[in-house]
């Protein structure tokens, strides 16, 4: 069920106009940014590891 949902909102995007693409995925990108700079906000102390991994990812 799942998977059909998934195909069905990829063809819909897929027969979407080329400025409503753009706008879609700029706005998921804005919002998938501010989600990973929120997560400052919650937390006070970050564990090494965790910071390695989140520089490594970075930079990829």
């Amino acid at each position: 069920m799942i998977y059909t949902s998934l195909q069905s909102a990829a063809h819909w995007f897929a027969e979407s106009s080329h400025i409503l693409q753009a706008l879609l995925a700029s706005v998921f990108t804005w919002g998938m940014t501010a989600l990973g700079a929120a997560l400052v906000f919650f937390t006070k102390q970050v564990n090494q590891k965790l910071l390695d991994m989140m520089i490594g990812f970075s930079g990829a």
